[in-house]
C-alpha cells in the first residue's frame, strides 16, 4: 500500500483505510539495539523538546519514564501496523484509556510532537456519511518510515525489534527492562 495523505483520498478509499485499520493496545517496547536507538532519538529531537518548552525545570526520572513507555509504544505499534499496510485507530477520549499501559496525558506528550513534526498523520474522529462514529487514526508518514529505515528496522518490526509487553498496572505505562529513559539518564 503506497502511502498517501488522508487529505487527498477519496471517501471510498478514507472507508476503507478506517474499516482496516488496527486498534491500538499500546503493549509494544523497544527491544533491539536499533529499535532503541530510534526511541532515544526521537524522544531527544522531538518529544523531550516540546515537553521542556516553556519550562523553567527539567522532566524528572518518573515523568522521562512514562515519556519512554509510551513513545516504544506508540512507535512500535505504528511502524508495525505500517509494515502490514494500516493504520493505527485509538480513541483519545480519557475513558479509553483505561486498563492500557500508557495513560492519556503521556500519549498526548508523545503523539503531539510526533504529528508537529509530521512523523505522525493524525486524523481526528469522526462521523462518516453514513453517521458511523469512526475513532482517531494515527499513520506513519514516509518521513517517519524513512526514519525507521535509517536505523536498520526495515523488516522484522513485531519480531525483532518492538515486542508485546504485558502492562503492570492500570496506565502505570509498564515497565521495559531496557529503556531509554535509563540511556538518556547517563
Amino acid at each position: 500500500m503506497t502511502w498517501r495523505p488522508w487529505s487527498d483520498l477519496s471517501p471510498t478509499e478514507r472507508r476503507r483505510r478506517a474499516d482496516d485499520a488496527g486498534y491500538a493496545d499500546l503493549t509494544r517496547r523497544p527491544a533491539s539495539p536499533e529499535a532503541l536507538a530510534l526511541c532515544r532519538d526521537l524522544m531527544n529531537r522531538y518529544v523531550l523538546p516540546a515537553k521542556l518548552e516553556g519550562r523553567k525545570t527539567r522532566v524528572g526520572a518518573a515523568t522521562l519514564k512514562k515519556l519512554d513507555g509510551a513513545l516504544g509504544a506508540i512507535v512500535g505499534e505504528v511502524v508495525e501496523l505500517a509494515s502490514r499496510g494500516y493504520a493505527m485507530k485509538l480513541s483519545t477520549r480519557k475513558e479509553s484509556f483505561t486498563g492500557l499501559s500508557v495513560s492519556r496525558t503521556s500519549f498526548e506528550d508523545v503523539i503531539g510532537p510526533l504529528v508537529a513534526a509530521q512523523l505522525v498523520e493524525h486524523v481526528p474522529g469522526y462521523r462518516d456519511a453514513a453517521g458511523v462514529a469512526r475513532a482517531p487514526l494515527f499513520m506513519a508518514t514516509p518521513e517517519l518510515v524513512a526514519t525507521v529505515k535509517g536505523f536498520g528496522l526495515a523488516d522484522r518490526i513485531s519480531t525483532v525489534h518492538f515486542l508485546k509487553r504485558h502492562a503492570s498496572k492500570s496506565n502505570g505505562e509498564g515497565s521495559q527492562d531496557s529503556s531509554v529513559a535509563s540511556w538518556l539518564s547517563s
